[in-house]
């Protein structure tokens, strides 16, 4: 039995999962919670500043503009949020892939065996895909 097909399959897939879901939940509090009225995130702010000055806009406008960017950048977190949904699978089989290619074209036996003791008590050197980088 590989480590591809065993524990760390199972923790690879657990992790991957519970990371995609802080990450939606992150978004969806984050949104929710913040006070209205705070601003537009750092990227959106400066091309706002940028094109209202380029453009000369007024102030009814730029409130139009600002009260827009708010729209999109929520309607663009929600595309996010539903990729990373989607992409969950295609993720876990990258990582699957790796591994298996890791474990049996680069380590030599003994090195399994070791990544097989380090992935069964935890140990942090066995897969970027296992401490999240």
């Amino acid at each position: 039995m590989t480590v591809a097909s065993g524990p760390a399959l199972r923790v690879a897939g657990a992790a991957l999962t519970t990371l995609a879901a802080g990450f939606v939940l992150g978004l969806a509090v984050g949104r929710s919670t913040a006070p209205r009225g705070l601003g537009l995130e750092p990227g959106l702010s400066a091309w706002n500043a940028a094109t209202a000055a380029a453009l000369g806009l007024d102030d009814r406008q730029r409130e139009e503009l600002r009260i827009l960017l708010h729209h999109y950048a929520r309607e663009r977190d929600a595309l996010l949020a539903e990729q990373l949904e989607t992409a969950d699978e295609p993720w876990r089989e990258l990582d699957r892939r790796f591994e298996t290619l890791f474990l049996q074209r680069i380590l030599r036996e003994d090195q399994r065996r070791r990544a097989q003791e380090l992935l069964t008590r935890g140990g942090p050197a066995v897969a970027p895909t296992l401490r999240g980088g």
